[in-house]
């Protein structure tokens, strides 16, 4: 292990901070590595979490407790340790692999503070390293309101790019807070050690590689939803094995996978003071002051929209639940930065020259349009739709009747791969009107999909 060096470093960064009277490091937790070799992490560090229930992610493995799939080397690594097996785990269910995912939930948990790992990572379709943090509350509060700090993450076949993200109430799963880091020559981050880092101050939050600084994130970011980063955060270390995200082995995949982890250092900012009366306050006016860019944003996005032209699904009626929408729950669940005070699930867009889409989206719910109608007659409609498996059916609806054609949302293989589907030509009078795209009906699995935008052209 390379003890000296690293000493040096973390001398270098608290000399400098004393010189700059910025952060002065305090070590208050380490994992070293130093256990014999086979043992299974330290318990007064490190408890398991274990099974093979999917992990909210539809994953494959289970994972095991003590040193079946987590043990030291006997020369200063803590290795965790995937595998292709059958077994039943501790929680009955069969599994396809095993894995180990430990935590320090119960033991050691901070607010605050360099938080810094060097690992060498696994790699492989299918495989999935995380370093990275969940609240204290999520016992309380559950997730995403708890907070999650992905200090590292990984997919294994992409082993040139690490991932930087935040997870929080309104910004959660696909619409979490990300930044990433690529390897300068293209290189595997299997292929030898780095240091994965975060730097959590009250108003911001830094990642690191190898002390090369790549993403910062501030409570602006999180738009009107809560600052989820104001309570301490316990370290959890795993290998996830398929799932949604980095999808599932395949034959190209080899097995065993290990993380090697050199150590996990935590330290604390000696020279930081904090008045939560303070961040409370400030937390306040920075929501208020996204309010009234919102209204702003909502002024000049809201008026009726002249037709023939493009209608954005964002851009629905104002007024609320009952007005301007029918929404199955009361928040928004999508990424925070619009409307959202309102219930309707919007997401950032990647269709060029939309900026969020409707998603989220279940049975039974509509949105309202304000249409300025420029001349009575006949007009072709489109939407613009995506699913990543098969979607619901969408439907215009004109003065309480249903117009024009159903349209089965298909399975465009994505959240963001965009189709068109007709929703056939409706008649319109000249003038005002207003217009309802419905949701009747959802897949087998209750899904309808997402809406970025609805077209209508003068009919042929």
């Amino acid at each position: 292990m390379l003890r000296l060096g690293c000493c040096l470093w973390m001398l270098a960064l608290v000399g400098c901070a004393q010189v700059q009277d910025g952060p002065a490091w305090e070590l208050v937790f380490a994992e070293e590595g130093d256990g014999e070799q086979g043992a299974a992490p330290d318990p007064a560090k490190w408890v398991h979490d274990i099974g093979g229930w999917g992990w909210g992610n539809q994953e494959p493995q289970t994972y095991t407790p003590g040193n079946d799939n987590a043990f030291y080397d006997g020369n200063g690594m803590l290795i965790i340790e995937a595998r292709r097996e059958n077994r039943t785990g501790e929680d009955g269910i069969a599994a396809e692999f095993t894995s180990a995912r430990i935590k320090t939930q119960g033991i050691f948990s901070q607010r605050y503070g360099r938080i810094e790992g060097r690992l060498k990572l696994p790699e492989g379709q299918g495989i999935w390293p995380a370093f990275w943090m969940l609240g204290d509350t999520i016992t309380s509060e559950g997730w995403p309101a708890c907070g999650e700090i992905d200090i590292m993450e990984l997919l294994g076949h992409k082993p040139h790019e690490v991932h930087g993200t935040l997870h929080g109430p309104g910004y959660s799963a696909g619409a979490g807070l990300q930044g990433s880091y690529h390897l300068a020559d293209g290189g595997s981050f299997a292929d030898g050690f780095h240091v994965y880092a975060v730097e959590w101050e009250p108003k911001e939050i830094r990642w690191y590689v190898d002390g090369e600084l790549y993403h910062t994130r501030t409570p602006e970011d999180a738009g009107l939803n809560e600052w989820a980063f104001e309570v301490p955060h316990f370290v959890i270390l795993n290998i996830a094995v398929g799932g949604a995200w980095p999808g599932y082995p395949d034959e190209t995949t080899q097995f065993p996978q290990q993380m090697l982890i050199d150590y996990v250092r935590v330290y604390r900012d000696q020279n930081l003071a904090y008045d939560d009366a303070e961040l409370a306050a400030y937390h306040e006016a920075r929501k208020a002051n996204h309010i009234l860019v919102e209204q702003a944003k909502l002024e000049a996005v809201l008026e009726p929209k002249p037709i023939p032209g493009v209608v954005q699904a964002a851009h629905f009626r104002p007024g609320g639940e009952g007005v301007g929408y029918h929404d199955a729950d009361a928040a928004n669940q999508g990424s925070g930065a619009f409307r959202q005070s309102e219930g309707v699930d919007l997401g950032y867009c990647s269709q060029e020259g939309v900026d969020f889409s409707v998603g989220w989206t279940s049975p039974g719910e509509w949105l309202a349009y304000d249409l300025d109608v420029q001349q009575a007659g006949k007009y072709q409609v489109t939407a613009h739709v995506a699913c990543k498996g098969p979607g619901g059916v969408l439907q215009l609806d004109l003065n309480g009747q249903p117009i024009g054609e159903a349209a089965v949302i298909p399975d465009t293989g994505d959240w963001q791969n965009w189709q068109t589907v007709s929703l056939g030509v409706v008649e319109l009078e000249q003038g005002a009107q207003v217009l309802r795209l419905t949701m009747p009906e959802g897949s087998a699995a209750g899904v309808v999909g997402n809406v970025s935008q609805l077209v209508f052209e003068i009919a042929e």
